[in-house]
This record gives structure tokens, sequence and C-alpha cells, in this order.
């Protein structure tokens, strides 16, 4: 995981399990993230299983979701 999709990793875990709120570049640039480093951190935590969109919006998983391939 690089810089930028670890700050989106806390900004997302520092929230309560259960706890929903809305993602926007403005809400990350104001927890000190910028736009261009929202959207590289949040494509690459979406890549490794940490981001999975639902119906209700983005679901956000401390330990990652393992894909399996067989």
């Amino acid at each position: 995981m690089d810089g930028n999709a670890f700050k989106v990793w806390l900004y997302f875990a520092k929230n309560k399990a259960g706890y929903a709120f809305a993602v926007s570049p403005k809400a990350m640039e104001d927890w000190g993230i910028k736009k261009d480093s929202y959207y590289r951190g949040k494509k690459v935590l979406e890549e490794k299983g940490y981001l999975i969109e639902g119906k209700e919006g983005l679901l956000f998983k401390e330990v990652p979701e393992v894909k399996y391939i067989f």
C-alpha cells in the first residue's frame, strides 16, 4: 500500500464500525488529503479489497476482502 492509499485507509479507519458518512474529495481535503491523492488511494484500496462498492455506497474493511481465484 502506498502513502496515498494509507492516508485514505486511515481516514476510513478512524470511524466506528457501522458508521455511515459521505465521502468526497472535499472531505478528504479537510483532513489534509489532496483530491488527486484521494482518487489514487481509493483506487488502490478498491483493488486490494479494502473498499467494496455496495448498494449503500462504499463499504470499508479494515482487513481486505480476499478474492480467491481457482
